[in-house]
This record gives structure tokens, C-alpha cells and sequence, in this order.
């Protein structure tokens, strides 16, 4: 063995190399050269062991210490630490600066800052930088006054923006331009001004004249009209003048601050001359900066120049960036929307149209010839094909494409010329474009409004993309790009095709997400969104594809964020499913797939479920058909389960209604007192104490009329719309009209749109089926918890109820008959399972005996 293999850096390679085999038994092992000379090779790095020079000596380890006499005198520490401290030491005390003049100022001024303005003359980049953000954060929270301010720290930032470290003066000037906002503006005047005027003077350093622009933009916005126009404004004209291209791309980049700072008639003499100039520079850098520009001065400038002045100034910059294919090209670009925007009142209909052309030619610039979809990574070996400008030109046409269609909606002849672009931004070769267009399409369906219809074909375009960032860009605003689509009318119940289309996206989707990505949160936010498709897709087409869909992500979904998304989602579709037996189905798999399941983790999730039941159904739904079944829980094996079941016994009671609903406030203390007694987990049992003393300050509801609350207008709310649901019926042969449809799509032969028939057993048993289900449409949904609850026993009041009636449960006096509903049972009802699944409701009548509270009952 060799003498290395005891570190523990040796013992962690072989323990990588071999798993679980020991070090002896590699040792030993016949078979062990490859491994023998790998092992040794990382055992020579010696990884472990302390290097020569590494150990500090007693005079360095003194040097990290401090005497007892610093403790509680910061002052005199932090004098210590600048004097003789290491780098990260001074670093420290600039860091804590504004919390020693808070504390001390007097002190701080008159025996730290002395000690800080020496440091700052031998002092390292990083030093320079650190104190020139604290000098800038002290003026902030207003630390000091600004005489004081004025005295101490501004000539010190005065003194370091002429540091021959580009990087260094860099931060202090930025320094500056922050205090600027910030100081009186007589200190600015007396200080400031004179020190932007010489340094604008063509003698200085070019970094000095750059530096010049940024500080007279920024006194622009501070001083008066009459200052701006007497000192400031003599030396922007020279600067916009300059030889050097870096000093006019500053200045240039400036003048909208210039503009802001002089009066409104003495903007078009003093300033259009120079910006038109400069927008026909040479250098493509002053050009670029003129056209950002141009952008900034709009709302400065009057309609009568931007007619005669600005608009042939942008349509010559375009004519010429074309031509050059240059960076001003990108500027354009980008800045391309709010051009539009901003000169859309002065725009004859012709340079609209004109607009929108180029926009169309930039829209399409590097794309191949064929058309063929193929992913182009930005700097990729695939790019010497396509021009890395030219992509990024299409990507920021894409990003103004909401722009452009606010641009045109108001004219179809415009918008039908934009329409090809749009095609195309979802089709791109390069999948940022496609990204990009995804990211902002919600945007496009809300400017667009009735116009949605060509939207809808590029949404159903970009989910059947396969690439995980354009996904990435759709998804998160997929739910509401499918809300404005329905109140467009583009989607709804009565738009079959429309709707298959979507349901077939939306599932080729969520097979391209779970299969060829491993992005959770993507695949959660996927699973949320689904929530919006029960306003449009039939309550039938849901639960034949997504509710299926929905267990299986609860049961196989390896993110714990995912199955919760997923079983908020099915608590949705279970809301707005309009067909008795399937919310019955729904139940009764939930409660035999997760409730009663042997692993704990599905009982956890189904805990975890019924919290979020509780933000989704009214009280009323809740305390039917989750209750009883959540207090099941309270015998779990595992003690988190427990855990989680106890921290919802206050919220539990917060919905209990007195005194028509003493029996669930029963069964609740019940069970508190029996977990009391059995409980043997101390984290459940400390848990459990702190649920009573939140149940001893958790009142009960009462029937007595009060003033109602937020939260009962809400579950008043929710009752409605449940009772709403209920008495629904689904629109006949939906669900037939979307297959139809998507058989048309596949060019399929369309199937006639019949009424579906009932398939149970004996003819007589499937006409009693149908009446059965309908009349009781309003099962789930029972009255408001102050006026009205359902028992969960089979008590004597239940007797009476028919023989159908009693299957299913009580039924909501506002049901219609069930004879009057006899004719509606086929168009209701697509298929009645021959073996249906017992649900809770059912099993409700054998609750005295061996359901959930007979068993509370009995202990």
C-alpha cells in the first residue's frame, strides 16, 4: 500500500475510483495496473499537505491580532487596521466607513478620514474603488451634511478622477456623476462647473474631454436654462466639433441631457444643426451613438421637426446602414420600435409603409435561401454561414416586434404586410430569434386584441419547437397569451379546430420538456400554465388526455415542485369538469392512488394536495369530499406525515360552521385527543401543542349574520361558480368535433358528429345511468357552510332519499328534477364506466361502520 493512501485526499480518489471496495482489497486485486498508476499519479500531487511558505510566521499571525485595548473602540481599530493592516483588512474598514461616522462622526473626520486619504495614495485599484462607492453611499443616506461633505470627501474625488489608472479614475468619476444629483446645486456651481468647462477645453487629454461630456450632460438636467445656455452650451457645440470620434460619440450620447436643460424654442437652433451632423459622421461609433440619440430627443423636439428634420435624418441613417452593414445597422435595430412609436403621429402613410418594409428587410437579412430550419448557435462553427450581425439584427427585430404591431394594428394593410416577418421570427434558423419572439408574442395578442388570429398559428408554431430556450420563452406566459386568444374569440368551445390544434401543442410540448430536457422549474411552469386550457378545451378532451397526464407527473415527476404543480393542476381540471361520474372518478383515484397508498411519499403529496384544495374549492366542497379524508391521516406510519397533517388542524376548524356542523368539529377534536394520546414522535408532539394553542385562539364560523369578511366574499365566491359548474352541461359531441378535427389535420376522413351513447350493462340499467348522473349534477358543490351542510353519515334524514339519490349523494335543492333532466342523459354523458371506482361520496353511507368516522367514533 502506498504511504499516500492514508490523507484523506487519497482516501476520497479511491473512494471515487472504486465505490465500495476497500483500499486493501484494490491493493490485492490482480487486475489493479490501470488504477495503480492513475492513483499513484494523484497521490504524487499531494494534495493535503501544507505547501513550503505556507504556514505564516509568528510576526504575520501577530499582525492579524489585536490587542484587548481596540475592544469597543472602533475608531482607534480602524486607524490601527489602515496604518499596518493587510489589504482585506483596509478593504473591511472602508466597508464599515458609514457605520463609523454613524456612530462617531466627529471622530471619524477628524482621525480616520486623515488615515484614509494617505492609504489612498499607495493604495491598489480594487482600495480606490471600494472607497469611491462608500464616499458615494455616505451622500446617499445622508451620513453628513453637505457643507461637510462639500469640505472632506468632494476634493478627494476631485483629486482621484485624474488618476493615471484608466479604471480607477473611471470609478471616481462615476463617483462624481452620482454626488451630482445629490449636492446643492450653488456647491455644483462653485465647485463642479468650472473644473467640466476646463477639462472640455481641446488642450486637455482626450480622457479628460470624454470625461468633460459625461459630467456637462449630467449638469445639464441640474442647472437653469439661462446657466446651460451661457456656460455649458459654448463648450458642448466644441466638443460635438472635436477631431478625436471617441469625444463626438460622447457628447453625441449627451445631447438629449443637453436638450432637457434648454428651453423648448432654443432646442432646434442650438441643437439640430449639430445632431444632423453627427449623424452623418464618418465614423460608424458617432453614428450609432446619433441614432440612440435621435431616440431620446423625440419628445423634445416640436412636430415641425421631426417632419422636416428628423424623419428624412432616420430614413437616411437606414439607407445607409444597409449599404454598410455595420454596427449602425444593429442600433437601428434595436432602437427600430421606438422610432415608430415616437414618429408615428408625424409619419405620411406612404413612410409608414415605407417603415414597414425595412423593417421586413432587416427582418429577414442572413436567412438561407432554402428556408431549411436548422439551429445556428451565435459564434458557433455554423456561423461563418450566416453573418453574426445579421442575426442579431433579426433577434432585436423579433424583440420590437410588439412594437411594430402596435405600429400597424390600426391599419390591416399595414398589419397584413408585417404578417410574413412574424412567420418567420417563429420559423428562424437561429433559436435565439425564435426565443425572442416567444418571450414577447403575449404582448403581440394583447396590442393586437380581435386581430389575434394571426397569433394563434405562431403559438401553436413555437410549442412544437424542441428547442429547451425557446420553450423557455414561451411557457411563462403561455397561460396568458391563451387567455387574450379566447377573449379574442380566436379560441373557445365552439372553435373545434382551433382547439385540437391547441390541445395538440400543448401535449407535444410537455413531451418535449419531459423527454428532452431536465429543467424542473421549466416543466413546473409548463404544468401551471395548463390551469388556463379549462376556459377553452372541453371538459371531455381534458379529462381523456391532461387529467391522465396529470396523475401520471404525480406519480412519476422526479421534482417535488413539479407534482405539486401538477396536483394544483388537477384540482382545476377537477373544479371545472362538468360530468358527475369523472369528478367521482377523479376523487376516488386520488384517494386510492395517494391517501391510501403504501408509500409515504404519495400520502405526503396528497397532504400536501389537500392544502392547496383548501385555496381552490370553497369550504363547503372542502369539508364534503377532503375533511374526513385528510383526518384519515392522523394513524399515518410516518411521522412527517403526521407532522403535516398537524399543522393543518387550525385551518381545519377555521372552516367549520356552528352548530349545523358540531359533527366535524367533533371528529376533529377526536383526533387531536387521540394523536395526543398515542403520539410518540417529539417533533409531531411539540408540533401538536403549538396546533392547540392555535386552536384555543381559532374561533368557528356561525350561522348568526355578521358583517362578512374578505375571505367569506371569496368563499362565497367559490361556491357560486361551483354551484355554476355543476348544473353545466357539456356542449354535445365536443369532444367528437376535436377529434373530427384532428383527424381533418391529418387528413383523415371525418367522423360524423354523434350523440355518444352510454355503454353499461343491460339496456334498461344505461337509461337509469343517465338520469342518475345528471341529477345530480350538483353533488359536489353542496350550500354555503352558514346556511346549509351535508352529512357524511348515513343518518335517518338520508333515508328517504331515492335509490339513485343515495348513491351519489344529496342533491342541491337548486338541481332541476331528475325527470326533467332524463332527456340530457346521452349528450352528458360520453361513456359510463362498467366497473366505476368507489368514491368518497359512496362510501359515505358506510361511514358509522368502517369509514373514516366511525373509526374516530370508536377510539
Amino acid at each position: 500500500m502506498s504511504k499516500y493512501s492514508g490523507t484523506p485526499a487519497n482516501r476520497l480518489i479511491v473512494s471515487n475510483q472504486v465505490g465500495m471496495r476497500s483500499r486493501s482489497s484494490i491493493s490485492q486485486s490482480g487486475n489493479t495496473s490501470g488504477f495503480s498508476k492513475d492513483y499513484e499519479e494523484f497521490a504524487s500531487l499531494q494534495l493535503d499537505k501544507p505547501l513550503e511558505g505556507e504556514l505564516k510566521t509568528s510576526e504575520e499571525m501577530k499582525r492579524h491580532l489585536f490587542d484587548d485595548h481596540f475592544e469597543g473602540r472602533p475608531i482607534e481599530r480602524a486607524m490601527h487596521l489602515l496604518a499596518v493592516g493587510e489589504e482585506v483588512q483596509k478593504l473591511s474598514v472602508i466597508r464599515q466607513l458609514l457605520q463609523l461616522i454613524q456612530a462617531d462622526e466627529q471622530g471619524c473626520m477628524q482621525r480616520v478620514f486623515p488615515k484614509l486619504q494617505q492609504a489612498l495614495n499607495t493604495a491598489s485599484t480594487e482600495f480606490h474603488i471600494e472607497t469611491a462607492k462608500a464616499f458615494a453611499t455616505i451622500l446617499e443616506r445622508r451620513a453628513i451634511s453637505n457643507h461637510v461633505f462639500t469640505q472632506t470627501f468632494l476634493p478627494s474625488i476631485l483629486y482621484h478622477i485624474d488618476n493615471r489608472d484608466q479604471v480607477v479614475s473611471n470609478a471616481w468619476l462615476d463617483t462624481l456623476l452620482e454626488v451630482t444629483e445629490l449636492l446643492p446645486v450653488d456647491i455644483i456651481r462653485h465647485e463642479i462647473l468650472h473644473i467640466a468647462i476646463s477639462k472640455g477645453q481641446i488642450s486637455q487629454s482626450v480622457w479628460h474631454r470624454v470625461a468633460a461630456c459625461k459630467l456637462l450632460g449630467k449638469l445639464c438636467t441640474r442647472f437653469d436654462p439661462h446657466t446651460v445656455k451661457k456656460d455649458i452650451l459654448p463648450v458642448v457645440h466644441s466638443l460635438c466639433q472635436d477631431v478625436n470620434e471617441a469625444v463626438r460619440a460622447s457628447i453625441c450620447s449627451e445631447l438629449h441631457h443637453v436638450a432637457k436643460g434648454l428651453p423648448a424654442e432654443m432646442v432646434k437652433p442650438a441643437l439640430i444643426p449639430i445632431l444632423v451632423e453627427l449623424g452623418r459622421d464618418e465614423t460608424v461609433q458617432v453614428r450609432v451613438e446619433a441614432t440612440e440619440t435621435i431616440v431620446h430627443m423625440i419628445p423634445f423636439l416640436s412636430q415641425e421637426v421631426l417632419k422636416v428634420t428628423i424623419i428624412p435624418l432616420v430614413k437616411k441613417i437606414c439607407e445607409q446602414a444597409v449599404l454598410a452593414m455595420d454596427d449602425t445597422l444593429v442600433m437601428v435595430a434595436r432602437q427600430f420600435g421606438s422610432l415608430c412609436l415616437g414618429l408615428e403621429n408625424c409619419f405620411t402613410p406612404s413612410e409608414k409603409l415605407w417603415m414597414v418594409t425595412y423593417y421586413n428587410s432587416m427582418s429577414h437579412l442572413g436567412i438561407p435561401s432554402h428556408g431549411a430550419k436548422k439551429d445556428v448557435y451565435f459564434a458557433s462553427h455554423n456561423m461563418d454561414r450566416i453573418n453574426a450581425r445579421c442575426v442579431e439584427c433579426r433577434q432585436l427585430c423579433a424583440y420590437n416586434f410588439p412594437a411594430m404591431s402596435k405600429f400597424c394594428a390600426s391599419n390591416s394593410e399595414l398589419l397584413e404586410k408585417l404578417y410574413p416577418s412574424f412567420c418567420d421570427f417563429a420559423t428562424d434558423p437561429y433559436y435565439m430569434v425564435r426565443k425572442t419572439i416567444g418571450c414577447g408574442i403575449h404582448e403581440v395578442a394583447r396590442i393586437l386584441g380581435s386581430n389575434n388570429r394571426i397569433v394563434k398559428n405562431q403559438v401553436m408554431t413555437l410549442l412544437w419547437d424542441n428547442m429547451e430556450e425557446v420553450l423557455m420563452g414561451v411557457v411563462p406566459h403561455l397561460g396568458r397569451t391563451i387567455d387574450l386568444l379566447i377573449t379574442s374569440g380566436v379560441l373557445g368551445q365552439e372553435q373545434d379546430g382551433a382547439t385540437a390544434e391547441l390541445g395538440r401543442g400543448l401535449l407535444q410540448c410537455d413531451k418535449t420538456i419531459r423527454d428532452k430536457t431536465h429543467n424542473w422549474r421549466l416543466y413546473t411552469d409548463f404544468i401551471t400554465q395548463l390551469e388556463s386550457i379549462v376556459k377553452c378545451l372541453p371538459s371531455d378532451y381534458i379529462y381523456t388526455h391532461f387529467v391522465s397526464l396529470m396523475f401520471d407527473k404525480m406519480h412519476k415527476a422526479r421534482a417535488l415542485p413539479c407534482r405539486l404543480a401538477a396536483a394544483r393542476t388537477l384540482l382545476v381540471f377537477l373544479r371545472h369538469n362538468l360530468k358527475n361520474n369523472q369528478r367521482q372518478e377523479i376523487r376516488a383515484r386520488i384517494q386510492a392512488e395517494f391517501c391510501m397508498s403504501s408509500s409515504c411519499y404519495k400520502r405526503m403529496l396528497f397532504l400536501r394536495l389537500c392544502s392547496i384544495a383548501r385555496e381552490i374549492f370553497s369550504r363547503s366542497y372542502f369539508k364534503e369530499h377532503f375533511f374526513f379524508l385528510l383526518l384519515s391521516r392522523s394513524d399515518d406510519k410516518v411521522a412527517n406525515n403526521r407532522l403535516l397533517l398537524v399543522r393543518q388542524f387550525p385551518y381545519l376548524k377555521s372552516m367549520i360552521v356552528m352548530p349545523n356542523e358540531r359533527k366535524y368539529l367533533q371528529t376533529l377534536e377526536t383526533c387531536i385527543r387521540n394523536m395526543a394520546a398515542s403520539e410518540k414522535d417529539k417533533d409531531v408532539t411539540a408540533e401538536l401543542r403549538l396546533s392547540v394553542a392555535r386552536l384555543d385562539k381559532t374561533d368557528t364560523l356561525t350561522d348568526t349574520p355578521n358583517m362578512p369578511t374578505l375571505e367569506d366574499i371569496e368563499d362565497k365566491k367559490k361556491f357560486d361558480e361551483e354551484i355554476k359548474l355543476a348544473n353545466m352541461v357539456p356542449r354535445p359531441g365536443a369532444a367528437i368535433g376535436i377529434l373530427n378535427a384532428m383527424d381533418a389535420r391529418r387528413g383523415a376522413p371525418q367522423k360524423p358528429a354523434e350523440r355518444p351513447t352510454n355503454y353499461a350493462s343491460g339496456g334498461g340499467a344505461a337509461q337509469k345511468a343517465g338520469p342518475a348522473s345528471t341529477s345530480t349534477q350538483s353533488k359536489d358543490s353542496v350550500t354555503a357552510g352558514h346556511t346549509r351542510v351535508v352529512s357524511h353519515s348515513a343518518s335517518s334524514s338520508h333515508s328517504a332519499t331515492p335509490s339513485h339519490a343515495s348513491s351519489t349523494g344529496s342533491t342541491h335543492p337548486s338541481a332541476p328534477p331528475s325527470g326533467k333532466q332524463s332527456h340530457m342523459s346521452s349528450s352528458s354523458q360520453a361513456v359510463v364506466p362498467k366497473k366505476p371506482h368507489p368514491t368518497f361520496s359512496e362510501s359515505n353511507s358506510q361511514i358509522p361502520s368502517q369509514g373514516v368516522q366511525a373509526r374516530f367514533t370508536q377510539k
